[in-house]
């Protein structure tokens, strides 16, 4: 049968097809957009004009973090758009807390290009850890900064507390991270970081860059927000972090994400939009 509502969660291609099938059989769409392409000036100005009634068009426009809605508001500035997070997998959630012993492990998980500036990181770890006995830094991924990265670590003489994980299965991410004491982002941009919100739903705290996703992810209660491409910075709430472990309750972190991006909470926000979407259309149609 037809659809009451299409959800798509791309402006290209996702939107135009949208757009098209809305103009035939009058369905309405909702649009969620996640791509960094935007932010990152990889949309081409034609693109960002043919976009204009794709989004005018649209029931309801959606971005993942509060910063990438003022960003899209900016550029495609024909309809407002709201905030509406990603959803963490159940899995995660449903995963036991493990508590990690005397030894203190961070992790790092993503591709290993120049945008997750993994090689600050490694320079943060350093300048706080380097040489001190029960810490260390995995990180999970690969890609074309790896051999770089390796080479780093080799230069900081740090072989004996940083280790590459190469590529994971979503399961073995979820065991790495589970197996860990934090999570550290380092991106220089990402419109939201699941990775970050799946680390949470483990119980683990997170220092992350405010790359754009986490500034509408972390709180106090939960870790600390750094300036993108910072060691100083990172290298300090790293620091912190530890030394202030004992204040971070892994069930406490997991409540807050399971009440701010599990299931229930976010497809509760969907449903209004729907609902309202619904309603709309009810109107235009007496």
């Amino acid at each position: 049968g037809i659809p009451d509502i299409i959800h798509v969660h791309s402006m290209i291609n996702g939107g135009f097809l949208a757009y098209e099938i809305k103009k035939k059989f009058n369905i309405p769409y909702v649009i969620t957009e996640h791509s960094s392409a935007f932010a990152r000036g990889l949309i081409s100005r034609e693109v960002i004009e043919a976009l204009k009634p794709v989004v005018k068009e649209s029931a309801c426009n959606i971005a993942v973090s509060n910063r990438f809605t003022k960003l899209l508001d900016e550029k495609l500035a024909y309809k407002s758009w709201q905030y509406i997070p990603n959803i963490v997998n159940d899995e995660f959630i449903a995963h036991d807390l493990v508590v990690s012993g005397e030894a203190y492990k961070f992790i790092n998980v993503c591709l290993l290009d120049k945008n997750k500036r993994v090689d600050i990181l490694i320079q943060s770890f350093a300048q706080s850890f380097k040489g001190v006995e029960n810490t260390s830094l995995a990180i999970g991924g690969d890609g074309p900064e790896r051999r770089y990265l390796e080479e780093l670590v080799k230069n900081l003489d740090l072989q004996k507390q940083v280790s590459f994980l190469g590529m994971l299965t979503r399961k073995q991410v979820m065991e790495e991270v589970a197996n860990s004491n934090a999570f550290i982002l380092s991106s220089e941009y990402e419109t939201f970081g699941v990775v970050v919100i799946e680390a949470l739903a483990l119980g683990k705290p997170v220092v992350a860059t405010k790359c754009g996703g986490p500034e509408s992810i972390i709180v106090d209660e939960v870790g600390y927000l750094v300036d993108v491409n910072n060691v100083e910075q990172m290298a300090a709430a790293m620091k912190r972090l530890y030394n202030n472990r004992a204040k971070f309750k892994s069930i406490d972190i997991r409540k807050y994400c399971i009440n701010n991006f599990s299931e229930d909470a976010v497809v509760n926000k969907l449903d209004k939009v729907y609902n309202s979407v619904l309603e709309l259309k009810k109107k235009d149609n007496t």
